[in-house]
């Protein structure tokens, strides 16, 4: 909360309360994720015979297309 209103405190300075307009300006934002297995990836790929990376690969699929607000193929 703190940093989030000292973020809008800078921002409104900057702009003089919105008296300046911000052009050519791109907000960009950055989502980190993280993925626990039960085993490694070899055992997975040898034991289980399954490709690991593809649970990995759905979910950032999911995420992102949450986050655009689109519907993730299947």
């Amino acid at each position: 909360k703190y940093e989030k209103d000292a973020a809008f405190d800078l921002l409104d300075a900057l702009t003089k309360s919105g008296a300046l307009t911000v052009e050519h300006a791109s907000l960009h934002i950055v989502v980190a994720a993280t993925h626990c297995f039960d085993k490694t990836v070899t055992e997975t790929v040898v034991q289980d015979n399954a490709n690991p990376i593809a649970k990995v690969e759905r979910s950032t699929l999911i995420m992102a297309s949450t986050m655009h607000g689109a519907t993730p193929a299947a």
